[in-house]
């Protein structure tokens, strides 16, 4: 009987979400098999697409169980981070990897930075330095759009990167691709309600993300969209000798 290897999914046993090795990263059940859709039963404390990421947003480390330090800022979280303020992240007169250091005000030379940036007079050296969201050199600061960043915000590369403002980026799988837009997986017709167009007397075969076929199966005849009951007495007697009725 044929089926799929485990961590495999569907009628064209595709790859369940993450890596062969370690189906949901090891972190949910894969509904896998040809019976299943790949999707990912997450553990607690998890969450996405291939449980990539922590149930919480504050929270960080392998099992998901550590609460971010991080104070005045955006967390280095999920099951990778480690639980620090990310980098220019910090709110407008923090500092330090929580951003949990008040910055001492420059007094007059404060006018001298961009509307987007903040005064330092750490160690007694005043500088201007951009915002969270923002890059250059303090009297000239630029909104950083995330898509044009080599890790295009951490979008999968089946994904489509939107900037919405300084700093900040929305994820969204492309078409015939499905998923929380930081992991994305082919979409299998022949998974969906509809079976992929086919007649409930047809094979859907999957091809590619969001594509498929459709054959008619045994005894059956037709474009796969519609299938007919073949009568075999019809075609060539249905084979019965010359001297038996059909």
């Amino acid at each position: 009987i044929p089926e799929c290897c485990a961590g495999f999914y569907g009628d064209a046993c595709l790859l369940c979400p993450g890596n062969y090795n370690s189906p949901c990263n090891n972190r949910g059940q894969c509904v896998d098999k040809m019976s299943g859709n790949g999707t990912c039963l997450c553990k607690a404390n998890f969450k996405g697409t291939a449980c990539e990421l922590c149930a919480d947003d504050d929270h960080y480390g392998e099992n998901c169980t550590e609460v971010c330090s991080c104070i005045h800022g955006e967390c280095e979280n999920g099951p990778s981070g480690n639980g620090k303020c990310k980098p220019d992240t910090c709110k407008l007169g923090f500092t330090g990897d929580n951003c949990d250091t008040h910055i001492n005000p420059c007094g007059p030379d404060l006018d001298n930075c961009h509307a987007h940036a903040q005064c330092d007079n750490a160690n007694n050296v005043i500088q201007c330095i951009c915002n969270a969201g923002y890059e250059g050199n303090g009297m000239d600061c630029i909104p950083i759009n995330p898509c044009m960043q080599p890790n295009r915000g951490g979008c999968h590369s089946e994904a489509k990167c939107t900037y919405i403002s300084a700093g900040r980026n929305l994820c969204e799988c492309e078409v015939n691709w499905t998923g929380d837009g930081y992991v994305c997986v082919p979409v299998d017709n022949c998974l969906l309600p509809f079976y992929g167009g086919c007649d409930p007397y047809a094979s859907c075969i999957y091809t590619n993300p969001g594509q498929n076929i459709c054959e008619c199966r045994d005894g059956f005849e037709g474009n796969g969209l519609q299938c007919i009951p073949i009568d075999s007495c019809q075609i060539n007697n249905g084979d019965c000798h010359s001297h038996v009725s059909y």
